[in-house]
C-alpha cells in the first residue's frame, strides 16, 4: 500500500493554497485528493468520502481549522 491508495482531504480557505498542495500531493503520489473551502465543508467531504488524512488551515471563516478538528 503506498501513497496512491491514499484520500487525502485539503482544508483551505485560499483557492490557491489549495492548488499547490493539491499538485504537491499528487505529484508525491497520492492517489486522491479532495478540497473543501472551510471547516464546515470539509466535514460534509468527510460524510462522502472516505478521507485517510487532512490537511487543514487553522485560519479560515465559517469555521477554522481548530474548531474542525
Amino acid at each position: 500500500m503506498g501513497l496512491s491508495a491514499l484520500q487525502i482531504l485539503v482544508i483551505d480557505d485560499n483557492p490557491q493554497m489549495r492548488a499547490v498542495v493539491g499538485a504537491v500531493l499528487r505529484a508525491a503520489g497520492v492517489g486522491q485528493v479532495v478540497y473543501a473551502s472551510d471547516g464546515r465543508r470539509g466535514l460534509d467531504a468527510l460524510q462522502s468520502h472516505p478521507i485517510d488524512v487532512v490537511y487543514v488551515d487553522l485560519e479560515m471563516p465559517v469555521m477554522n481549522g481548530l474548531q474542525f478538528i
